[in-house]
């Protein structure tokens, strides 16, 4: 079983005119969704690919509480270990997108009162197949949480993946750097990946959090796609040129979908190319949840073997031990998966920079992608996908709105 710990909130999603709202104006809205956000898509969406998720967290004895509980069960999420307590209120996000797809958000920060890993938790993270964080807290205490969470990990040996965002602006961050330090595989965008290492250049930058002890290192590269970088390989997942209608969630969909492909065992240029599909998809309709099949999707983007069900038997990842202390080491079936050579630093930048010239319409956004407005913030994501269903396979040319 994968395990999503912290960041389990409500979402609560407008979709408005403008977001230049003044005293006395009067907007319609064209869209309201209500559901489970936060890390919660990312559970939802590794279910829906095929994964068992369980998640470990906190909410309130309240409706918002009872809105995620539920939310996550119809997904298939076990929610068994999710505490309901009494006196906490639950988190809420209050996302606001407009006509442009561009989101803005309004955090509750609730008042959640677990701030140590539970010992009850404890059994479920050392026998996890997976276990996910990313770096968002309302609450300082609950840091230690994740950072507790991710050092049982990696003392079991378990495979963590570690998402920082851009973290609470009312919080120190200081934490994620400690976090990516522990985590198997680190995915940040570049400029988060810039406030962690110090290094302005990117692949300068993912070498500085690699030798710190994360064992892959994504990097997110807005229309350019993403890298992913090991101390042996580096591979190149492009982006897909869709026109964007709500960017909301394009973040959470591609970790969905790159964890899955790591899990099941297939290389790194195909995990990062399901993440791509995954993000694509959602961002070119209103909420946060695939209005297609995720599987028939990535069946009709040639990843059809790492979705059959008897591959998955456990983890598909590296079970040897990783040493305490000692560098881990990188997952033996992604690089028995990998043929393409290490690239160069050279043609690394030419293929993922191109010609400074060359810049797409705003309205177009590359998935596998994290922009200034995709991904984490305060809760982001929606829930409840529309009743129309599109293609399984993504075009490459921009839509009409």
């Amino acid at each position: 079983m994968v395990i999503v710990l912290g960041d389990i909130l409500a979402d609560y999603a407008i979709r408005i005119e403008r977001l230049e709202i003044h005293p006395k104006d009067l907007q319609r809205v064209s869209y309201l969704g209500l559901g489970p956000g936060g890390a919660c898509n990312v559970a939802i969406m590794a279910s829906h690919l095929g994964l068992p998720v369980g998640a470990l967290g906190e909410v309130g004895q309240d409706l918002f509480g009872e809105i995620v509980l539920e939310g996550l069960t119809a997904e298939g999420v076990d929610v068994s270990r999710v505490a309901v307590t009494p006196d906490a209120r639950t988190p809420v996000a209050n996302v606001l997108v407009d006509e442009q797809g561009e989101p803005a958000y309004l955090g509750f920060p609730g008042s959640l009162q677990i701030m140590s890993l539970p010992d009850e938790w404890r059994p479920f993270i050392t026998e996890a197949d997976a276990l996910y964080a990313d770096g968002w807290v309302d609450q300082p205490g609950e840091a230690d949480i994740i950072l507790e969470g991710l050092r049982e990990a990696h003392a079991s040996n378990v495979p963590s993946f570690f998402d920082p965002g851009p973290g609470n602006p009312k919080i120190d961050n200081t934490w994620h750097t400690e976090a990516a330090a522990i985590a198997t595989v680190l995915l940040a965008t570049e400029e988060e990946a810039r406030r962690l290492s110090g290094e302005n250049d990117p692949v300068n930058s993912a070498r500085q959090l690699l030798a710190r002890g994360s064992s892959l290192v994504v990097i997110k590269r807005g229309m350019a796609g993403c890298f992913l970088l090991t101390e042996k390989d580096l591979h190149i997942a492009p982006g897909l040129p869709v026109a964007a209608l709500d960017a909301t969630g394009a973040g959470d969909l591609f970790a969905a979908g790159f964890l899955f492909g790591l899990v099941r065992g297939a290389s790194h240029e195909n995990a990062g190319r399901l993440g791509a599909l995954a993000a694509a998809e959602v961002i070119q309709h209103i909420g946060a949840r695939p209005q297609v099949s995720l599987r028939e999707l990535a069946q009709a983007n040639g990843l059809r073997r790492m979705l059959r069900r008897d591959q998955f038997s456990g983890s598909g990842m590296n079970s040897c031990s990783f040493g305490t202390g000692a560098k881990r080491p990188v997952f033996q079936s992604s690089l028995a998966c990998s043929i393409r050579s290490l690239l160069d630093e050279t043609k690394f930048h030419q293929i993922c920079r191109g010609p400074s010239s060359a810049s797409p319409p705003r309205n177009i956004i590359r998935a596998g992608c994290v922009a200034r407005t995709v991904m984490r913030s305060p809760g982001r994501k929606t829930s409840n996908c529309g009743a129309s269903c599109r293609s399984p396979a993504i075009s490459t040319s921009p839509s009409t709105r």
